[in-house]
């Protein structure tokens, strides 16, 4: 497994995004992006989920919004 992740990093270094969502399904995104530079100070793991769009907020009232958003 430590092979194939290794060659999806290296293989797909550009391809919008799939890095992150490889790190997101095999739980090691915290582990991985809490250590780059350019990310500290790492604010918390909000930061591993996006915010619910305002609109989709608006429209049904039984959602609250992600935290640190």
């Amino acid at each position: 497994m430590t092979a194939i992740m290794q060659e999806r990093r290296i293989e797909l270094f550009a391809e919008s995004g799939q890095r992150w969502f490889d790190l997101k399904r095999t739980g090691q995104a915290h582990d991985v992006l809490s250590i780059i530079s350019y990310k500290q100070p790492w604010r918390g793991d909000y930061e591993l989920i996006y915010p619910i769009p305002p609109n989709e907020l608006l429209s049904d009232p039984n959602l609250t919004q992600n935290p640190g958003y």
